[in-house]
């Protein structure tokens, strides 16, 4: 079943009509079911029209939708990190008969001895069943190549310089490409740098998604044969997606669409959702002559340090490309804040193109993603997106710099550190080998000793497919929200302030028993520097399901003038980041500067002596009576909370810490703690995903639905031979 969009405008929704539906199996649409499991007869018959009745996994979109992966083949475990021989990953596609999933019992960097080429078709190789750390491909670049209905989830692609710093090389690899293949699923990987690009799209390939994948620090001076680089993507061929992708730090080619006499003009590009940060040169650009379709919707484009003046996130050169452009927003002002506003003119695009009143779709042959507005792209990017099923270090800075609208271009992985260590995990049990460990198994009433890697759940999905995805049940923007409040009272939460007071001998005080949090900063001359701390406990949020969020503060006292307060959020394994409200003082405030001067402010988030705080942006508030409540609401603040995620099963769970700030005002400024009145104690207002909607997979089908199923997977099986 092929989607389309309305033409009056692109549909700003959060899911498509058909993820729906799939996500409705947790609550047991008998209905669906039954049109689940005959889709997977249906799919048997080739018809590309039937195919769209079951996704690659819940969450997939776009050109790509449909890769059928490893369904119904055989499992390959990866137990080592060597470039090749029994064990390896590269062992594990060469030795691929047939449709096979690639899971991994090993966590870490495998460092490649040549380049790797994915050129067997329906294979999944799933990154999320790593035991710890992850897994990093290094040195060698990695190519889909020659193949069709591959799906690669929650890898790292890293190549580095150390195979082009040779004088007279020639190589110049990309991270991870795509190239003269069909019915591809790329979701959740990292690509970064890359010496050419760090992921493209490229030769005749066609129906691909590019999806939540980071893409970036492309490397510039890295040894490429023609200089200096650092790209992000190069995309020709057919129908292809790339969206809720974020670029940062990278020169240029935050796309570069393409299409001409060499690479064809068949192009339709379905760039959407995407977060492009501190590009250099450009954000993105097509070619003189190029001959292409482009839809450019709901992205967020953020200037950083290295962001040339001038730069319009797209510009194209030539009549020949024809591009919708639609809720895309543009933040140029390189104040550290994020405030864009809605991209228009010049700050959208320049050059010459062929604008549409509609979308394309390829006369209806392309699925296309049903964009979000781009406020609600930045907060899934930035929450949700790259290899976050294990997020690395480097991966984590990044995040940190885009909310803090900071980051370089690089012209070596040394600069940031190298590759990073991985944790090792402990490989879980399998006593059937059929991929699903037995925890699992017992868990959703299956017998761990029974192969039931390609047996039909309810919902058309073999269980293998549904263990998969349990992995990361909030990886995706969700189809169902609700909203919770959590004060500063609940559980584990706290409220203080913290003083430096006493001019050029300041001292240190803090109170979290006071029935007020006041925030004064009397100046660069003045003699009190008050900061307040806010602790909230998020055990009753599903870890990384926030979609949005509101901090609230009730006045005690009224407010005169106009007061501005900076808000910051400090990161959960910062030193010293489970405060006690009985016992903070200022010089022992976690991500506090105590420099003994009451004249400057604690904290600043670009401040190089301080790696845990982040900029969560401002608030300006005008005169406001006692009693009233006054609201913090920046799309900041909800990935903030949202990355808790990655402290489950650490003392820091569920915990984070706000800082208020004010600074532009000697005028005291005045809200209710807890203590002062539990009805007016700070809050956070959360929406989020429903925490039931995907506790269990379903039972398995009924008699018939699963002689049905079955006989749909031998029948593809049977094709793709």
């Amino acid at each position: 079943m092929k989607t389309s969009r309305a033409h009056e405008s692109r549909r700003l929704w959060t899911l498509s009509g058909q993820q729906r539906a799939l996500r409705k199996y947790c609550r047991r649409i008998n209905a669906w079911y039954i049109a689940a499991a005959l889709a997977t007869i249906i799919v048997a018959s080739g018809s590309n029209a039937a195919q769209g009745q079951l996704l690659a996994f819940p969450g997939a979109e776009g050109a790509g939708q449909y890769a059928t992966g490893g369904r119904g083949g055989d499992v390959y475990y990866v137990t080592n990190l060597n470039d090749s021989g029994p064990g390896s990953l590269r062992y594990g596609v060469q030795t691929a008969n047939g449709p096979r999933t690639i899971e991994f019992q090993t966590d870490g960097t495998i460092h490649l001895l040549s380049d790797l080429d994915i050129n067997k078709s329906n294979l999944t190789i799933a990154g999320q069943t790593a035991p710890g750390g992850g897994i990093t491909i290094a040195d060698y670049q990695t190519e889909v190549v020659n193949s069709h209905d591959d799906v690669i989830q929650y890898m790292r692609f890293r190549v580095g310089d150390t195979n082009t710093q040779h004088p007279g090389n020639t190589y110049e690899p990309d991270s991870l490409g795509i190239h003269g293949s069909t019915n591809v699923m790329i979701d959740h990987v990292t690509a970064s740098w890359s010496v050419d690009e760090a992921l493209s799209v490229t030769d005749s390939s066609t129906n691909v998604s590019v999806q939540y994948s980071f893409i970036t620090q492309a490397l510039k001076n890295a040894g490429h044969p023609e200089g200096a680089h650092s790209y992000g993507s190069l995309i020709n061929g057919g129908d292809i997606t790339y969206s809720h992708d974020l670029y940062a730090d990278n020169d240029s080619r935050n796309p570069r669409a393409q299409g001409n006499s060499t690479v064809g003009t068949g192009l339709t590009l379905d760039f959407v959702n995407n977060v492009i940060q501190n590009p250099g040169g450009r954000f993105g650009y097509s070619g003189t002559g190029d001959t292409l379709k482009m839809n450019y919707v709901g992205n967020y484009g953020i200037d950083g340090p290295s962001t040339s003046s001038g730069n319009s996130l797209f510009q194209p050169d030539s009549a020949t490309t024809q591009i919708y452009f639609q809720g895309n927003y543009r933040d140029s002002n390189k104040n550290g804040v994020l405030d864009g506003t809605p991209a228009t003119g010049t700050s959208l695009v320049s050059g010459t193109y062929t604008a549409s009143s509609t979308p394309f779709n390829d006369n209806g042959n392309m699925p296309l993603v049903n964009a979000s507005d781009a406020r609600e792209a930045y907060i899934q990017v930035l929450s949700h997106a790259g290899a976050s099923y294990s997020q690395d270090s480097v991966d984590r800075q990044i995040v940190r710099n885009v909310i803090n609208q900071t980051g370089a271009i690089i012209d070596s992985q040394t600069q940031v550190g190298g590759w990073p260590a991985l944790t090792a995990g402990i490989p879980t049990k399998d006593s059937s080998n059929d991929g699903i460990p037995d925890w699992w198994a017992q868990a959703n009433g299956l017998n761990p000793a029974q192969y039931d890697a390609n047996r039909i759940a309810s919902n058309g999905y073999t269980y293998l497919e549904n263990y998969l995805q349990s992995l990361s049940p909030h990886a995706y923007a969700p189809a169902q929200t609700h909203i919770t409040a959590l004060t500063t009272g609940f559980g584990r939460g706290a409220d203080a302030i913290v003083t430096e007071n006493g001019g050029t001998t300041a001292v240190s005080g803090g109170s979290g028993l006071g029935p007020s949090l006041d925030a004064i900063w009397s100046g660069t001359s003045g003699s009190s520097n008050q900061v307040i701390a806010l602790k909230f406990d998020l055990s009753q949020i599903a870890s990384g399901s926030i979609t949005d969020a509101t901090l609230g503060l009730t006045l005690a006292s009224a407010l005169a003038g106009t007061h501005q307060f900076k808000i910051f959020g400090l990161e959960q394994d910062a030193p010293g980041w489970n405060w006690s409200e009985n016992t903070i003082q200022f010089n022992n405030a976690p991500g506090l500067t105590f420099d003994g001067k009451s004249g400057t402010l604690g904290l600043n988030a670009t401040s190089t002596n301080i790696t845990s705080i982040l900029n969560l942006g401002t608030l300006t508030v005008g005169a406001t009576a006692a009693g009233q409540t006054i609201s913090f609401n920046n799309a900041n603040l909800a990935v903030f909370l949202n990355l808790a995620a990655h402290f489950a099963g650490t003392p820091e769970a569920d915990l984070i810490t706000i800082y208020i700030e004010q600074t532009n005002s000697s005028s005291l400024a005045s809200f209710y703690s807890k203590e002062g009145n539990a009805q007016f104690a700070p809050t956070l207002t959360i929406t989020s995903a429903d925490a039931t909607a995907a506790v269990r997979i379903p039972e398995p089908a009924s008699a018939m639905l699963a002689v049905l199923g079955a006989l749909g997977l031998l029948l593809l099986q049977r094709r793709r031979r």
